[in-house]
């Protein structure tokens, strides 16, 4: 059975000779100190694209004195990580195939893709457990010397010393006490080079193109708009990981699809070799994370709306309604995304993406006024889009185009980034903020009726509060039209 654990932990490198200080006037009062050497040995797999590692992901097969099974790693957006695990079926067992526990997790990243050893690390540790008067641990100190090789057309072989705390059962405080102390004594702090990014070695061809890349330091894109599809990338992986690991991570993974489409529309007289199918695609997924993510913001909706109803005024069962009514459809949205990620369509749509992004990597420069031009062309069309929206005071429809142009102008400004970029996105943001609260009070109304509509006949419901609800939200969309009108956004 997998275990999953949080784990938050910092590393430093050291210089020969180094020694551990004494650390008592950093640790709680009555703090023991518990020592022990180990041994342990760690194969570790990747696909031949190097996928995990581009994802900051590290899968390990580990054998030893402590900490054996299969181990695998996935960043967090908090920088915690987080390590699902499976013990190995014997002490002995050479089986060398993941668990399917730990690849059903990491599926969008390997993509039917084959996962072989890819290096070796041999870690000789001195292991410092720090517990508090009461036995609890509060952190571990490891002392590391590890050897390394590379495996490939020819094994590469390297070695360093490193030291690694991980906080157990103590404010993060109590790491920053014992990362001086650790400073002091001379030691360096290293910031995201995992064991396995410095035994593949970041400026060897082991390596993947470092644009592409959480777990090693990214280089400069070769322009703003290469970097920016890059880290949409990213997160889409990292969204992809997080539903996977059950995290909540609907809108992110959303906000890359919009971001996605936005620079493939805005941009595309400048991108090089575009699918034509993959805006449609984008498309797809984006709609199905929506029909969760939508639920989630009217469950916020709703909380915020009733509470502003008067009790005398909310005659019966209507908040259980309205949370068992969401529940049932974030359960099927759920559902219906669960089942397309693991569709032949949805990791194509992935490889596409990632394609895309090796496409852009060819360019060694855009000229800058085309597309500048094209950032002031979005601009230009969520205005007209927008004065033609409040001309129709009855076209729900027209202000949600308008939304939609609005988002698209301000991810054009964030990936081309021309001078008063900051200031436009701002204003943006602003706008959305005010259409969203428009278009949030029609997906309300929608609900309501239909909710109200299932009280009749029923002699312990009534849909006066409903419709209560459902007045105050078409005055949010009025009172949305007069400060548009007004120039009040």
């Amino acid at each position: 059975m997998s275990n999953r654990n949080i784990e938050r932990e910092e590393k430093w490198d050291v210089p020969v000779g180094f020694a551990i200080p004494d650390l008592g006037a950093v640790l709680p009062a009555r703090a023991t100190l518990r020592t022990e050497r180990v041994h342990l040995s760690s194969t570790y797999f990747d696909t031949p694209r190097r996928d995990l590692l581009e994802a900051d992901v590290s899968l390990r097969r580990r054998t030893g004195d402590t900490d054996t099974g299969w181990q695998a790693k996935l960043a967090s957006r908090t920088g915690s990580r987080i390590e699902i695990t499976e013990p190995l079926h014997t002490a002995h067992d050479e089986d060398v195939t993941p668990p399917a526990a730990i690849t059903g997790l990491l599926a969008g990243l390997q993509r039917g893709r084959e996962l072989r050893p890819i290096a070796i690390v041999r870690t000789e540790r001195i292991v410092h457990s720090i517990h508090d008067e009461f036995g609890i641990l509060l952190l571990e100190l490891a002392d590391d010397t590890v050897h390394s090789t590379a495996i490939g057309d020819s094994a590469e072989i390297r070695a360093w010393r490193e030291v690694e705390v991980e906080l157990k059962h103590r404010p993060e405080k109590l790491l920053r006490r014992v990362g001086k102390a650790l400073e002091r004594a001379g030691a360096t702090p290293r910031l995201g080079s995992s064991k396995l990014a410095r035994a593949l070695g970041a400026d060897g061809d082991a390596a993947p193109p470092a644009v592409i890349q959480q777990g090693i330091a990214p280089q400069p894109a070769t322009d703003p708009i290469t970097g920016y599809l890059a880290q949409q990338y990213r997160d889409l992986v990292a969204g992809d990981l997080d539903l996977r690991a059950e995290r909540n991570a609907v809108h992110p993974t959303r906000v890359a699809c919009r971001r996605i489409r936005s620079t493939l529309r805005v941009f595309a007289p400048v991108l090089v070799d575009v699918d034509p199918a993959l805006d449609a695609e984008v498309a797809w997924y984006a709609a199905l994370l929506g029909e969760v993510r939508d639920v989630q913001v009217m469950r916020e909706h709703f909380r915020h709306a009733l509470a502003d109803v008067p009790i005398e005024l909310e005659l019966g069962p209507v908040a259980a309604r309205i949370s068992m009514g969401l529940d049932e459809l974030e359960r099927d949205g759920f559902t219906r995304l669960r089942s397309a990620m693991e569709s032949t369509r949805y990791f194509a749509l992935l490889d596409s993406v990632q394609e895309l992004v090796e496409r852009q990597l060819t360019i060694k420069g855009r000229r800058r006024k085309q597309v500048q031009k094209l950032v002031e062309k979005a601009d230009r069309k969520f205005d007209r889009r927008l004065r033609a929206a409040l001309r129709s005071p009855d076209d729900d429809a027209a202000l949600h185009r308008a939304r939609k142009s609005a988002k698209r102008a301000r991810y054009a400004y964030e990936a081309a980034a021309p001078a008063g970029a900051k200031r436009r996105v701002r204003q943006f943001k602003r706008l959305q903020e005010t259409l969203g609260n428009f278009q949030d009070a029609v997906v309300a109304k929608q609900l309501l009726r239909t909710w109200a509509t299932a009280t009749a006949g029923r002699a312990d419901e009534n849909g006066f509060t409903f419709g209560l609800l459902w007045q105050r939200a078409d005055e949010t969309q009025r009172a949305v039209r007069r400060s548009l009108r007004g120039g009040g956004s």
